[in-house]
């Protein structure tokens, strides 16, 4: 019998697993199981949209689908269109790659006395993710707490101008959300050291193509570490737009005698209060417990790590192995393997060319969400 797998959720986790498998072993049966229409999880919803350097990733993690190596049945989500129970009767194999079950929130006293958000929540709404509506109003003095990728995601489209939007794949509202100017600025509060911060060094680099302002880093870096000096490199006058604060730990939320939300934080010097207009947290995800079951694996953000592609690359490669090394001492499947999706590799392929196509001049896409339209151009495509 042709070993089968299954692969929950078609991400950046359980495509590279897809792919490692297919160039592994053959024969293999792959199929790969997504709750939304659109394969990609994250590379589409959430990588900074214009970061299309990284999403085109997806290119990569497409061919074992465009070669007939792997099935996708998109609208099938694990609970409601398909139960566990029922993939573990059908294959030698489960992998649950669904990604982080929420976005870990920051719990202060006087949380309700400011709009509080998740910067991950906000790059979702400016990807266009069909489960997340709407764009908050920010105010004029924002804070973001957290100094990873994802809040130097957030700080650099919010500061950037429309020519730096330019080849994204931001849809009209997203992009007149971000122009919208701030008239204020944006601090960013980080727990650690500059040298300790878990941002990439490319990620403080790009911070120096942005226009019309000025940043401050406090405390000025000193260290000789790659983070002190990029971080050093990005300070440079003018009417300041960002100001990135270290070694600050929030305490709480108060409220002035004006009514104006207060974010109180714990220094070495002492504390210190910084106006916000509201609170962005970025300070990552958590993901729920979990009982063991044989021939099932987690894989990626559910599975609690943590990390970006490279560390979700080379864990689906260690599980790889470590499925082709067990895979012949599991028993048969009890029942057939699910026959072809409705809603199929095809299908996802007439959407992506429709986005390509139907793109604005300084766009490489205009994504279609609506499951409607979707349908309607399927039909158009097998026409």
């Amino acid at each position: 019998m042709i070993p089968r797998v299954a692969v929950v959720g078609a991400g950046p986790a359980g495509l590279y697993l897809v792919g490692a498998l297919v160039r592994a072993r053959d024969p293999v049966q792959l199929d790969v199981f997504e709750r939304l229409s659109v394969p990609f999880g994250l590379l589409r919803h959430g990588v900074a949209a214009d970061h299309q350097g990284t999403k085109a990733v997806a290119r990569q993690l497409a061919r074992p689908f465009e070669r007939g190596q792997a099935r996708f049945f998109g609208r099938m989500e694990l609970g409601r269109d398909i139960s566990l129970d029922d993939l573990r009767t059908r294959y030698h194999v489960v992998v649950l790659a669904t990604g982080a079950a929420r976005d870990r929130k920051l719990d202060i006293p006087g949380g309700d006395l400011v709009p509080m958000f998740s910067a991950n929540e906000i790059l979702r709404r400016l990807n266009d993710d069909p489960a997340a509506r709407g764009l908050p109003d920010l105010g004029t003095t924002p804070v973001i707490v957290g100094a990873g990728n994802v809040a130097l995601d957030l700080v650099r489209l919010l500061l950037k101008d429309a020519d730096g939007l330019v080849g994204s794949d931001l849809g009209p509202e997203a992009t007149d959300w971000l122009l919208t100017p701030l008239q204020g600025q944006i601090t960013l509060v980080a727990r650690c050291a500059p040298d300790a911060a878990r941002f990439d060094v490319s990620m403080v680099r790009e911070l120096s193509t942005l226009r019309g302002g000025g940043i401050s880093v406090d405390p000025m870096p000193t260290g000789d570490d790659p983070k002190s000096k990029a971080l050093r490199e990005i300070m440079h006058d003018g009417a300041v737009r960002l100001c990135l604060k270290f070694n600050r730990r929030p305490l709480s939320i108060k409220q002035s005698d004006k009514g104006q939300a207060i974010l109180e934080v714990d220094t070495p010097r002492g504390r210190e209060s910084l106006f916000a207009s509201s609170i962005i947290a970025a300070i990552g995800t958590e993901t729920d417990a979990h009982i063991s079951l044989p021939n099932v694996y987690r894989l990626g953000w559910c599975s609690g790590a943590t990390g970006a592609l490279p560390a979700a690359r080379r864990a689906a490669l260690t599980l790889c192995q470590t499925i082709l090394e067990t895979l012949a001492d599991r028993p048969p499947p009890k029942r057939e393997a699910l026959p072809d999706a409705l809603w199929d590799w095809a299908s996802w392929r007439a959407v992506d060319e429709e986005e390509q196509a139907y793109a604005s001049a300084d766009r490489v896409r205009r994504k279609i969400t609506s499951w409607t339209a979707q349908d309607r151009i399927t039909a158009q495509a097998m026409q």
